[in-house]
């Protein structure tokens, strides 16, 4: 695999057919799971951020690095109302979110994937903690789960926030017709009991500095994708 691949070496798995499905991931068989939440991001944001960039960073990466975007999951069991009482938030189990995880995990080795890149843009706990406890159980035997955040592939390009600057930066960059800044007031800081908004005020956010966070997650999620990939190779028998 080299560092740069063409959009033909990669797609979206519910949008490919059976032979196309083979065809990229006969050449790299790398699936990659974008996680959210349905959930509170403040008045200007879509409730389901989460998973609209997860979906794009996943984009980003599988365009660098090759594979198969699957459609994003949107299961949390804790969400921005188990702080604050704002509304439009979809939670479930703990043990819901389990299950689903092992068994989309599952059918991710038995459709012949052997690198699942899990991505959850939604850091709430238990949550991360359960995914990934779920991925290091399944992996194993020439399988493996990398679940991660965007955040710590970032190398402090972005601190973890909520519904702030950094988040809004990303979902500007790549949807911006679904963000409205116009629907936060303006005679005051955001907060978070009060808007649902953690750091930075959104009102700095661009689209230009969404591009460039994503860039440094695709150039740090390279390296470590390439890494757990070569790990996989020597695994195989000679």
């Amino acid at each position: 695999m080299t560092s740069t691949q063409t959009a033909s070496t990669w797609g979206s798995y519910h949008e490919s057919t059976p032979a196309r499905i083979d065809e990229i991931r006969a050449g790299s068989p790398v699936a990659y799971l974008p996680w959210g939440a349905l959930e509170w991001h403040s008045y200007h944001n879509p409730v389901g951020l989460d998973g609209l960039v997860a979906v794009g960073l996943c984009e980003a990466l599988a365009a660098r690095c090759s594979g198969l975007v699957l459609p994003p999951i949107y299961a949390a069991s804790s969400t921005i109302k188990t702080l604050f009482p704002f509304p439009y938030n979809f939670e479930y189990s703990i043990d819901l979110l389990a299950g689903l995880c092992r068994e989309t995990l599952e059918q991710c080795r038995e459709a012949g994937f052997s690198l699942v890149v899990l991505l959850s843009v939604h850091c709430g706990e238990p949550d991360l903690q359960t995914l990934r406890k779920v991925a290091a159980e399944i992996s194993g035997s020439g399988f493996d789960v990398w679940a991660l955040t965007e955040v710590e592939c970032l190398d402090g390009e972005m601190p973890a926030n909520h519904a702030a600057r950094g988040e809004t930066s990303m979902q500007l960059a790549l949807q911006p017709e679904l963000v409205q800044l116009k629907r936060l007031t303006q005679n005051r800081v955001t907060t978070l009991e009060a808007d649902g908004v953690w750091d930075e005020d959104p009102r700095l956010a661009t689209a230009e500095e969404g591009n460039l966070v994503i860039s440094a997650f695709v150039e740090h999620a390279t390296s470590i994708l390439q890494t757990r990939l070569a790990a996989l190779q020597h695994q195989k028998p000679s």
